[in-house]
């Protein structure tokens, strides 16, 4: 067994450009937790070949349900969501509030994979500690995405610790071998066995066993029991047929023994890792640009057929189009051409425009989502931003903090003057969360295809550029095609339906081909006592009614749709704020026909929305503005 003093002359090898990341997972007691404190320990006191000085990890906790950990960690999921709360929330037990938990952190996973990228260049291992229960990880979704989208953004193994002491039973050893080899032929990725606590049991019989089969057939033996015609018992049977099958696949796993107690195996733990890294580059890597790339090609093919096909049921008549628009005579495809920017907002489409947001107030801002949850698919929020992971390295807040951490449990209130967001990415962090990363390997969105509402206003420019940019298939249903900008009506995945919010057929068509629905219509705001004003008959309020009721028929593949509200639209568990309820009370003033259909809305949606996966957006302030220092 290797001694101390031995494990520390072998320091971890110089890190190339990209850090990998070692995703330690493991059996309930096996000792993940304490392990990962070591190896950080070892890190923060050993020299990096690549800078002669030592250099910390980047360190990620996964387990919602730990009540402490002994390291350090850079970012943490008990920050963004309350395990406790989880349960309660849900009626969850244990397991099942882990695996909640792990869920919501997912849909945040993008943001965790910005901060390790920014930060990359400053360390050599990325560390993760998932949590106890190891089936929560390996055999769910978000465990798939989490690891997946780890190794998708640089070199990634895995390593599986065992409880050594445990292990002297041949039953549990060929347990955590089975179990091991399930999930390297899962994931793919290098895979390095590491058996724990050899301060309490050496390790030295699991390797002999893993590479010599007599040796685990004579254990096997010894330990053998028999039925009372001294025949072989059926565990007995079973472990010597599962010995014979798993002996061929011993060879892709490399075994190391660590105390995680003494720190006696580090080093050699460390060199495995280097052999890890090496076989991501020759098999792994090749593999995995293979695949995106097929899925590229794929993806094109998709799109196209996808447009082919909605062009072809909307039956687009280009005489009919022509006849009725001349500035499209002479085109081939009026529906994908140019048209010339009008210049003006779209007055006959309305968006909510609140004037009057501040400037932020100095220091450090990030987003945050906040809300109650109404039921298991219904949910309201009242945002003032999106962004709830934290690094902790960071210079955040304690009272940025608890914002955090009351957004996660589903609380309302708190500031609304934090964010870094324009208006649009609002509405659009939520299409992000509505499956893409469970639908999609590697955190891929572009196969959504999209039905923008409301796409000619300020604010749904704002958020159809995104989604093109994002790569989706984006309809726009809109009265006025001309008054769409150029790079909109020229771009190859936007499709263009003219409608009415009245015109139910029209609508059917939009709607037929789309996976997700985003409204940004929402009342005028001219006082109600000058012309032009909001209409008295709830006009918004009776367009969603219709399309909820299109959005029920049995041939419809749609079922989600997130539509821009105000605050205006309320809730039973809103907290008392009296900045929000001033400008609600001077728009119910000042506008009443338009807080009258705000209000309808959301009773519209919440009466006629069952079956129905909806999203109302609540925002206070609308500043139309691309300037990230302003009020939301």
């Amino acid at each position: 067994m290797s001694t101390t003093e031995e494990s520390a002359s072998a320091g971890p090898s110089a890190a190339p450009q990209k850090p990998i990341t070692i995703i330690t997972i493991g059996m309930a007691g096996s000792g993940k937790t304490t392990f990962v404190q070591r190896i950080n320990s070892y890190l923060r006191s050993t020299a990096s070949s690549a800078t002669g000085t030592p250099r910390a990890p980047y360190v990620i906790n996964l387990d919602p349900a730990v009540a402490n950990v002994p390291f350090e960690a850079n970012i943490d999921i008990r920050d963004t969501v309350d395990y406790k709360e989880v349960m309660k929330q849900y009626n969850l037990g244990p397991n099942g509030g882990i695996l909640t938990s792990l869920n919501l952190f997912t849909t945040k996973f993008d943001q965790v994979l910005s901060l390790v990228e920014k930060r990359s260049s400053e360390v050599d291992y990325i560390i993760l500690d998932t949590p106890g229960q190891i089936e929560i990880f390996t055999w769910s979704a978000s465990g798939a995405i989490l690891t997946d989208a780890m190794a998708a953004a640089g070199p990634a193994c895995l390593a599986y610790i065992i409880d050594t002491p445990r292990c002297v039973a041949p039953a549990t050893f060929m347990s955590n071998m089975l179990y091991a080899c399930s999930i390297l032929y899962k994931t793919r990725l290098p895979f390095i066995i590491v058996f724990n606590k050899t301060d309490v049991t050496p390790h030295e019989f699991a390797v002999e066993w893993m590479s010599d089969f007599e040796a685990f057939q004579a254990a096997l033996a010894s330990r053998e029991h028999r039925d009372a015609d001294g025949e072989p018992t059926y565990m007995s049977s079973l472990m010597n047929s599962m010995s014979l099958v798993l002996d061929e696949f011993y060879r892709h796993l490399k075994p190391v023994g660590v105390s995680s107690a003494t720190g006696a195996g580090v080093g050699d733990f460390f060199k495995a890792v280097d052999q890890a890294r090496e076989e991501y580059e020759k098999n792994y890597k090749p593999e995995l640009e293979k695949l995106k790339k097929e899925r590229d090609e794929k993806l094109a093919e998709t799109k196209k057929d996808s447009i082919d096909r909605l062009m072809k049921d909307l039956s687009v008549d280009k005489e009919r189009a022509q006849s009725s628009n001349p500035h499209w005579a002479g085109r081939e495809n009026p529906y994908l051409d140019k048209w010339d920017d009008a210049g003006e907002d779209d007055d006959d489409t309305p968006v909510v425009n609140f004037r009057g947001g501040s400037r932020a107030r100095g220091g450090f801002s990030r987003s945050r989502d906040d809300g109650e949850i109404d039921d298991d698919e219904n949910r309201e929020y009242d945002v003032d931003a999106e962004d709830d992971i934290v690094d902790r390295d960071d210079d955040v807040d304690t009272g940025m903090r608890e914002n955090l951490q009351r957004a996660s449990r589903g609380q309302q209130g708190g500031s609304f003057d934090r964010v870094d967001q324009t208006d649009a990415d609002v509405m659009y962090t939520h299409i992000r969360q509505c499956g893409a990363y469970a639908a999609h390997t590697h955190i891929d969105y572009s196969l959504f295809s999209l039905l923008i509402l409301g796409a000619t206003g300020d604010m749904g420019i704002i958020l159809t550029r995104k989604a093109l940019e994002a790569g989706h298939i984006v309809t726009v249903y809109v009265r006025n095609p001309s008054k769409l900008p150029q790079d909109i009506a020229a771009h190859e995945s936007i499709i263009v339906v003219k409608g009415e919010l009245t015109d139910e057929d029209s609508l059917r068509h939009a709607i037929r081909h789309t996976h997700a629905i985003l409204s940004n219509l929402g009342p005028g705001t001219t006082p109600s006592h000058f012309p032009g004003a909001h209409p008295p008959d709830l006009p918004l309020a009776k367009a969603y009614s219709l399309i909820l009721r299109i959005l029920k028929e049995p041939e419809i593949e749609c079922k989600r749709i997130i539509l821009l509200g105000t605050v205006s639209i309320p809730d039973p568990n809103d907290k008392r704020d009296l900045a929000i309820w001033t400008l609600v009370q001077g728009v119910k003033l000042t506008a009443y026909d338009a807080y009258a259909d705000e209000v309808a809305i959301g009773e519209t949606v919440r009466r006629e929305g069952n079956g129905i996966e909806w999203t109302i957006v609540r925002v206070p302030l609308l500043t139309k503005s691309e300037n990230e220092a302003v009020v939301a």
